[in-house]
């Protein structure tokens, strides 16, 4: 005859298996919560810094283009302030200030989209007081850049 062992060897044995099961199925689904919340982390760093680079490249390209419309349009209207005849260099130069000024409002609408109000408000300052100026070299379009220049980098977080 075999000899049985008592009923609470048994249910013992029976529960130490049921618990160190259980203990590894919740070490098993909390490692896969931790795994989870890393990776939602860590995706969510790496888009930060994709989106913080995709501005700074935009607001490299503005000001930029922002510096070459003001030396195409400060050129162009120094040339016609000093009545120069010479109709070839007054359409290079005619011609250079639009793509300059096309650039710089391709490049200050890029800005509108994905900055702050304030810097797109900044931006479009800058590309009015560009247009807007008939002097050759004008301070109000320095301060104008200066101030966007200030507000992108307080933006991406750089020291101003």
């Amino acid at each position: 005859m075999v000899a049985m062992a008592p009923w609470e060897t048994l249910l013992a044995g029976v529960a130490g298996g049921v618990v160190g099961v259980g203990g590894t199925c919740l070490g098993a689904w909390l490692t896969g919560r931790t795994q989870t919340a890393n990776l939602k982390l860590s995706i969510s760093a790496e888009n930060e810094r994709a989106h913080v680079a995709e501005k700074r490249r935009a607001y490299a390209n503005c000001l930029a283009a922002a510096h070459a419309a003001t030396h195409d349009a400060g050129f162009r209207r120094f040339l016609d302030a000093g009545g120069n005849q010479d109709v070839k260099l007054l359409e290079e130069s005619a011609w250079a200030s639009f793509k300059a000024d096309r650039a710089l409002t391709l490049a200050v609408a890029e800005v509108a989209l994905i900055a702050p109000d304030n810097v797109a408000d900044l931006a479009w300052a800058v590309a009015e007081a560009i247009f807007g100026s008939d002097k050759p070299f004008d301070d109000t379009v320095d301060d104008a850049l200066d101030d966007l220049n200030e507000a992108m980098r307080a933006d991406l977080g750089e020291p101003v």
